[in-house]
């Protein structure tokens, strides 16, 4: 099981120093001390197992395709060289 460390109100994921997963619950929460010993206020994040994280807490928004003018549908930590509404994403 892996868990990840997002921020409650953007659902965005925080990662950590090398990775975005943690192995444990346990190395999730040592991420949120590290956190907290640089000032960030922790009681913004919060720590969820993977899968759940993908099924019920990550947020999609609605952006407009730059080709074809259409909205879609896609995840909040989609990178923005990845997403479809960016010109970095068409000129690769």
């Amino acid at each position: 099981m892996s868990y990840v460390v997002y921020n409650v109100q953007s659902t965005r994921i925080i990662g950590g120093r090398n990775t975005l997963y943690f192995k444990s619950h346990g190395a999730a929460r040592a991420q949120l001390t590290r956190m907290g010993k640089q000032g960030l206020d922790i009681t913004e994040y919060g720590i969820a197992e993977i899968n759940y994280y993908y099924q019920t807490i990550e947020k999609k928004v609605t952006r407009v395709n730059l080709m074809t003018g259409e909205e879609y549908k896609e995840s909040v930590n989609t990178p923005r060289s990845c997403s479809p509404s960016s010109e970095s994403y068409w000129s690769m």
